[in-house]
Protein backbone atom coordinates (compact mmCIF):
# COMPACT_ATOMS: atom_id res chain seq x y z
CA UNK A 1 0.00 0.00 0.00
CA UNK A 2 3.12 2.10 0.91
CA UNK A 3 4.06 2.06 -2.72
CA UNK A 4 0.63 3.25 -4.32
CA UNK A 5 0.99 5.92 -2.35
CA UNK A 6 4.75 6.35 -3.24
CA UNK A 7 3.31 6.46 -6.88
CA UNK A 8 0.63 8.74 -6.04
CA UNK A 9 2.96 11.07 -4.45
CA UNK A 10 5.07 11.22 -7.60
CA UNK A 11 2.18 11.52 -10.15
CA UNK A 12 1.13 14.34 -8.18
CA UNK A 13 4.36 16.14 -8.23
CA UNK A 14 5.12 15.45 -12.22
CA UNK A 15 1.44 17.19 -12.93
CA UNK A 16 2.56 20.45 -10.24
CA UNK A 17 5.67 20.68 -12.38
CA UNK A 18 3.89 20.21 -15.75
CA UNK A 19 1.41 22.97 -14.49
CA UNK A 20 4.33 24.81 -13.23
CA UNK A 21 5.92 24.87 -16.86
CA UNK A 22 2.81 26.16 -18.76
CA UNK A 23 2.70 29.05 -16.29
CA UNK A 24 5.99 29.79 -17.05
CA UNK A 25 5.58 29.41 -20.52
CA UNK A 26 3.18 32.08 -20.43
CA UNK A 27 5.29 34.75 -19.37
CA UNK A 28 7.80 33.86 -22.20
CA UNK A 29 6.14 36.25 -24.72
CA UNK A 30 7.47 39.02 -26.04
CA UNK A 31 5.84 41.54 -24.63
CA UNK A 32 6.75 40.24 -21.15
CA UNK A 33 10.35 40.15 -22.12
CA UNK A 34 9.95 44.08 -23.09
CA UNK A 35 8.13 44.79 -19.66
CA UNK A 36 11.51 42.91 -17.58
CA UNK A 37 14.22 44.97 -20.05
CA UNK A 38 12.32 48.92 -19.52
CA UNK A 39 11.99 47.69 -15.61
CA UNK A 40 15.21 46.77 -15.47
CA UNK A 41 16.40 50.14 -17.30
CA UNK A 42 14.29 52.51 -15.26
CA UNK A 43 15.60 50.55 -12.40
CA UNK A 44 19.25 51.22 -12.95
CA UNK A 45 18.35 54.92 -13.60
CA UNK A 46 19.06 57.85 -10.80
CA UNK A 47 16.42 58.81 -9.11
CA UNK A 48 16.32 62.14 -10.96
CA UNK A 49 16.51 60.23 -14.00
CA UNK A 50 13.55 58.01 -12.71
CA UNK A 51 11.69 61.30 -11.92
CA UNK A 52 12.42 62.64 -15.39
CA UNK A 53 10.89 59.24 -16.97
CA UNK A 54 8.22 59.43 -14.60
CA UNK A 55 7.39 62.99 -15.90
CA UNK A 56 7.99 62.08 -19.66
CA UNK A 57 5.54 58.69 -19.36
CA UNK A 58 2.99 60.60 -17.62
CA UNK A 59 2.96 63.47 -20.25
CA UNK A 60 2.75 60.86 -22.96
CA UNK A 61 0.00 59.00 -21.54
CA UNK A 62 -1.95 62.23 -21.03
CA UNK A 63 -1.20 62.96 -24.59
CA UNK A 64 -2.62 59.61 -25.84
CA UNK A 65 -5.57 59.69 -23.21
CA UNK A 66 -6.24 63.35 -25.10
CA UNK A 67 -6.35 62.28 -28.38
CA UNK A 68 -8.74 59.12 -27.39
CA UNK A 69 -11.00 61.42 -26.30
CA UNK A 70 -10.82 63.66 -29.37
CA UNK A 71 -11.21 60.47 -31.40
CA UNK A 72 -14.27 59.23 -29.48
CA UNK A 73 -15.56 62.88 -29.36
CA UNK A 74 -15.40 63.17 -33.22
CA UNK A 75 -16.70 60.15 -33.59
CA UNK A 76 -20.13 60.63 -31.54
CA UNK A 77 -20.43 64.52 -33.71
CA UNK A 78 -19.87 62.74 -37.08
CA UNK A 79 -22.69 60.23 -35.92
CA UNK A 80 -24.84 63.03 -34.59
CA UNK A 81 -24.26 65.22 -37.89
CA UNK A 82 -25.22 61.97 -40.13
CA UNK A 83 -28.45 61.25 -37.52
CA UNK A 84 -29.34 65.17 -38.13
CA UNK A 85 -28.88 64.79 -41.98
CA UNK A 86 -30.35 61.71 -42.11
CA UNK A 87 -33.73 62.73 -40.37
CA UNK A 88 -33.78 66.28 -42.54
CA UNK A 89 -33.44 64.05 -45.65
CA UNK A 90 -36.47 62.11 -44.90
CA UNK A 91 -38.56 65.39 -43.79
CA UNK A 92 -37.82 67.43 -46.35
CA UNK A 93 -36.77 65.52 -49.28
CA UNK A 94 -40.22 64.39 -51.23
CA UNK A 95 -40.60 60.58 -51.39
CA UNK A 96 -41.53 59.29 -55.20
CA UNK A 97 -45.39 58.78 -55.18
CA UNK A 98 -46.91 55.55 -56.87
CA UNK A 99 -50.01 56.99 -58.16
Amino acid sequence: MNHRSDADWVRRLQEMEAQIERDRAAFDSPWFDRYRAVKQWFQNLSKEGQIAAFGAGAIALLFVLKMTMALISLAVSVALCCGVGYIAYKFFWPSPSNE
